[in-house]
Parts: C-alpha cells; sequence; structure tokens
C-alpha cells in the first residue's frame, strides 16, 4: 500500500508540474487582440447592471487566478529550499564517512603498534632468561568458562548482524525495482504530455480560428448597418414604397422574439455548465477526503517501522554495554592474577638464593671441623689403639656422610636436568605460538581491509539511496555493520587453561569488535534520525503538493468556464448591439436579418 501511495503522489508531482507548463504555454500563446476584445467586452458588461452576478463571478475567477500565480511561485521557492536541504544532507554524510574511515585507520595503527609492543617486551623477557609459560599468569576456570560465554554472545550478535544485513540486501533490491518503476513511469507520462500538448494546441488554434471569425462577422455586420442607414436616409424621400415598408416591419417585428429565444437558450446552457461544476467540485472532494486518508494510514505506518528500529537499537546498545562492563571486569581480574604471579615469582627466587646460601654455609662448616679433627691428631701423634679406632669409626661416618650426600645430590642433579628439557621445550613450544600469533596477526589485518572495503561500499550505497529520500517514504530498514570475524582458536598450555597472555589479547579483540558494532549502532542512530526528519520535510511537502494540484486543478476548470462565459458574452454583446439598433419605418427587404 504504501509503495501505490508513493507511485500516486510521484504522479500528482508530474501531473502539477506539466498543468503549470501547458497552464503557462497556453497564456504565452493566446493572441493580444482576444484579451484585449475580452477586456472591452468586460468593461461593457460591467457597465450594465443587469449582470451584476457575472462580473461578481469573474472578479473573483481574476482574484483565484491571481492567489494561485503566487501559491505556484511560493511552491516553487519551497522546492529549491528542499533542494539545498538535500544537497547540505549529502554533504554531511560525505564528511562523517571520511571522519569514519581516518578513525578506522587510526584504531588500526594503534592496535599495530600495541601488537609490536607487546612482542618486543616479550622477547626481551625470553631475552633474559624468564620462563614464557610464566610470562602471564594462568587464568582461573572461572574466567575461562565466563570467556567462552562471551564468545558465545558474540557469536550470536554476529548471527543476528547477518540476518539483518540480508534484510537491507533485500530492501535495497526493491528500491532498484521502485527505482525501474519510476523510470517507466517517467516515460509514460513524458509521452501522455506530449498528446496532452498536442490536443492543446489544437484547441487553441479552434478558439483563435472561432475568435477571428466572430469579428470578421462583427465587421461585416458594422458594414451592414452604416449600409442600413444610408438606405433609411435614401428612403425618407421616397414615400411611394409603401408595401416594402410594412414587409420591413414585420421583420423588424419578429426579430425581438428571436432575440429572446436566444438569450433562453443561453440562460439555459449557463445553468448546465453550473450544474457541472458543482459536480465537478463535489469529485474534487471526495478526492480529497481519500487522499488525506491515504496520507494519514502512511504517517501511521511510519511511525510504527520507527518505533520497532529505535527498539532494536536501544536493545543492542544495552547489550554492548553489558559487554564492556564484562570486558572491564575480566580484565582486572587479570591484572589482578598477573600481579599475584609476579609476587610469587619474585618470593620463589629469594627462596633460592636463601638456599643456595644455606647449602654454601653446609658445606662451609664440615671443611672446618674436618681441618681441625686432622689438625688436632697430628699435633697428638701416635695415642693408640683406641684412638685409631675411633679415628676409623669416625672416618666411617664421615664416609657415609659423604655417600648420603651424594645420593642426595644426584635427584637434585636430575631435577635441574629436567628443568632445563622443559625449559627448552616450553621454548619451541613458546616459538610456534609465536608463529600462529603471527599468522592470527596477518588474517585479522586482512579481515580489517575486508571490513574497511565493505564499509566504504556501505557508504557509497547510503549515498546512492539518500538521492531518492524525497520520493520513498518506506525506504527506512534496518541495517547494521557489515558481518564481523569470528574469533578465532585460543590455544590451551597443559591442564590449567589459555595463559593470561592470550586472554588478554582475546580481550583486546573483544573490545575491538564491540566497539566497532558500537560505533555502526551510533551511525543508524544518526541515519535514523536523519530519515525521520526527511520523512517529516516530505510529508509536508507531499500535503503542500495535493493541495497545489487541486488548485492548480481548479484554476484549469475555472480558466475553461472563463473561455466558455467569454464566449457567450461576445454572442451576447453582438445580440445587444443588434437590438440597439433604432427601428426604420421605411426599410428595403435586402436580405439583412
Amino acid at each position: 500500500k504504501t509503495g501505490e501511495h508513493i507511485e500516486k503522489v510521484r504522479e500528482m508531482e508530474d501531473a502539477i508540474l506539466a498543468r503549470d507548463k501547458i497552464i503557462h504555454e497556453l497564456r504565452l500563446r493566446l493572441p493580444t487582440t482576444t484579451i484585449l476584445d475580452s477586456d472591452k467586452l468586460i468593461s461593457d458588461v460591467m457597465t450594465r447592471p443587469d449582470d451584476f452576478s457575472r462580473l461578481a463571478a469573474v472578479r473573483a475567477a481574476q482574484s483565484t487566478i491571481d492567489s494561485l500565480q503566487a501559491r505556484i511561485i511560493q511552491k516553487e521557492e519551497s522546492i529549491r529550499k528542499y533542494q539545498e536541504m538535500l544537497k547540505e544532507a549529502r554533504d554531511d554524510l560525505n564528511k562523517q564517512t571520511r571522519q569514519h574511515e581516518e578513525e578506522i585507520q587510526l584504531l588500526n595503527e594503534q592496535l599495530q603498534n600495541k601488537r609490536d609492543l607487546d612482542f618486543i617486551r616479550f622477547k626481551e623477557f625470553v631475552e633474559r632468561g624468564g620462563n614464557p609459560a610464566l610470562f602471564q599468569g594462568s587464568p582461573s576456570s572461572f574466567e575461562v568458562a565466563r570467556l567462552r560465554e562471551l564468545e558465545e554472545n558474540v557469536a550470536v550478535q554476529e548471527n543476528t548482524i547477518a540476518h539483518l544485513n540480508e534484510k537491507l540486501r533485500e530492501a535495497r533490491r526493491e528500491a532498484e525495482t521502485w527505482k525501474a518503476r519510476l523510470t517507466q513511469k517517467m516515460e509514460q507520462f513524458k509521452h501522455d504530455r506530449e498528446n496532452v500538448k498536442t490536443s492543446y494546441e489544437k484547441i487553441v488554434n479552434e478558439l483563435n480560428r472561432e475568435i477571428e471569425l466572430h469579428r470578421s462577422q462583427l465587421q461585416d455586420q458594422q458594414v451592414k448597418l452604416g449600409q442600413m442607414n444610408d438606405y433609411e436616409n435614401a428612403q425618407k424621400y421616397s414615400p411611394n414604397k409603401a408595401t416594402k415598408n410594412l414587409t420591413t416591419g414585420a421583420n423588424q417585428r419578429e426579430q425581438p422574439s428571436l432575440k429572446e429565444e436566444k438569450r433562453q437558450e443561453f440562460i439555459r446552457a449557463l445553468a448546465d455548465i453550473r450544474s457541472d461544476m458543482v459536480k465537478i467540485a463535489e469529485g474534487n472532494l471526495k478526492a480529497m477526503n481519500e487522499e488525506d486518508k491515504q496520507n494519514l494510514s502512511i504517517q501511521a505506518l511510519i511511525t510504527n517501522k520507527t518505533a520497532q528500529l529505535q527498539e532494536i537499537i536501544d536493545d543492542y546498545e544495552g547489550q554492548i554495554q553489558n559487554l564492556k562492563r564484562e570486558l572491564k571486569t575480566q580484565k582486572a581480574l587479570a591484572q589482578q592474577y598477573t600481579d599475584q604471579a609476579t609476587d610469587a615469582r619474585g618470593k620463589l627466587a629469594q627462596n633460592e638464593k636463601k638456599l643456595t646460601k644455606l647449602h654454601q654455609q653446609n658445606a662451609a662448616l664440615s671443611d672446618n671441623a674436618q681441618r681441625r679433627m686432622t689438625g688436632q691428631q697430628l699435633q697428638q701423634g701416635q695415642v693408640g689403639e683406641d684412638t685409631i679406632e675411633s679415628l676409623r669409626r669416625q672416618v666411617r661416618l664421615l664416609e657415609d656422610k659423604l655417600r648420603k650426600t651424594k645420593t642426595a645430590e644426584r635427584p637434585m642433579d636430575e631435577t635441574r636436568d629436567d628443568r632445563t628439557k622443559r625449559t627448552v621445550e616450553s621454548f619451541q613450544q613458546q616459538i610456534t605460538d609465536l608463529d600462529t600469533h603471527k599468522k592470527e596477526l596477518l588474517k585479522f589485518n586482512q579481515q580489517l581491509k575486508d571490513e574497511l572495503s565493505k564499509v566504504r561500499l556501505r557508504n557509497e550505497e547510503l549515498q546512492k539511496i539518500n538521492t531518492f529520500l524525497k520520493a520513498e517514504n518506506e525506504s527506512l530498514r534496518n541495517g547494521e555493520s557489515p558481518r564481523s570475524t569470528s574469533s578465532g582458536g585460543i590455544r590451551r598450555i597443559g591442564e590449567s587453561g589459555r595463559s593470561t597472555y592470550e586472554l588478554e589479547k582475546m580481550i583486546a579483540l573483544m573490545k575491538k569488535r564491540i566497539d566497532h558494532l558500537q560505533a555502526e549502532n551510533q551511525t543508524l542512530k544518526s541515519d535514523l534520525d536523519r530519515q525521520r526528519a526527511t520523512n517529516d520535510s516530505n510529508r509536508a511537502f507531499f500535503t503542500q503538493a495535493t493541495e497545489s494540484t487541486k488548485e492548480i486543478e481548479h484554476m484549469g476548470q475555472t480558466n475553461s468556464r472563463l473561455q466558455k462565459e467569454v464566449a457567450l458574452l461576445r454572442e451576447q454583446v453582438a445580440q445587444l448591439q443588434m437590438k440597439a439598433l433604432p427601428p426604420s419605418p421605411s426599410s428595403s427587404n435586402n436580405g439583412f436579418h
């Protein structure tokens, strides 16, 4: 129904323009002589008291024609204003697209710089001899579950955005079909306009021929009137022709009755014309009521659609705000875990230093004790077999202690070897992770380029659609940003889940995508406000256009009625001139009746 209403409004606008052109051409083509004759006839009628009602009708018609001309000029000025407003809206749209492109480029540069800094920090940490697995704290199971939930929410939003994009594409295809129909209607209107133009030219030519014919008849009658006066003057001196005078007198007595019959016929024709005009006015009132109903239905449909779109936009904004808050909390938790991990690493390093110091002190004390014992034995000399036996026991005890210390040091060496092996394996694993991270970065860069191209295409399509905003009241459809890329898989390390470094990377990616969705929602909101303003202006313009069409139709009807009345007035003036001739007492029958 809205499409039919839009098509009717376009046809009415085209009809208004065509009628304006035709009326202007008819005014230019009317000769000045007809205007002068009509002015003379109107002045003659104005002098007569019997035709006061007709004089009032002529004055009312002239005033309506002047007011309609003034309103047509006002409509043309309003059309020029609307064109200027449309040009300003296009300039604003181009400026906004340039700003969006600059912001996207700046965000890409910031993201690339941040990734380079993170990679350099990680490389420096590895070169200093740090463990890559301890570069960031490990997340908890609650964090991993929450992050998965956020990923699912993002996937759901991407699916909804894809569905909305499908709807937008359907709306664009429908707009293309309407555009094709508009071109067909315009071509058909041009053809009809040419036909109407030729018909009006024929009518004007016929009217000109009739005017010339009446003018020639009037001149002939004036010549015959002069001849009649000369003949009467000549007959005053010849009283011998009484029979001819009687016949001319009878003919002159019959002429008033004939003229009275013609006058009655003219009055009946005027009554018929007035009844036809009343019927036309009733038809115009019915058409006006129907158009008002159609405009009200269009307005209600537009308000419903705008309310639905506003509700959808508000829902998306609420979801984005919730996701932003959750991301902030997750980032704070990740920062807290990293701080705890750094504190634990510092404490572990201090404990290792204390343990090495204790081992060194123990070894030094054992060496000092053995030196003292050997020195005392050398000073005392041979003290007997008991002392030798005691020394042997001490040697055996020391050998046992030495054996125990060796067996205790062996697992420590083995743990050190295992630790070095694990470190080498972690280095290799980190190198593979860096390769995958590099591939993901390249893939993400390509995705950003694709999104930028999609945004540019969308801006071009919006520029094309904006040119038809004046004629399309129902082109407002729901549109969202292009579908963002799905988040990649996140690596697991052992049984602890994802690392904090990878969590931060995923949080940054999700934050950027959510910011992108928020920016798209803001642009759609601004586009919706602009569409509302344009629809309001189009609605006001359509109401003015309907009023101007009605007024121009009334003006055309008034012009046709005035042309008929002018022709009738000419005939009546000719009859009145014939009636005003003085009756001659003696006139010959020369065929002049």
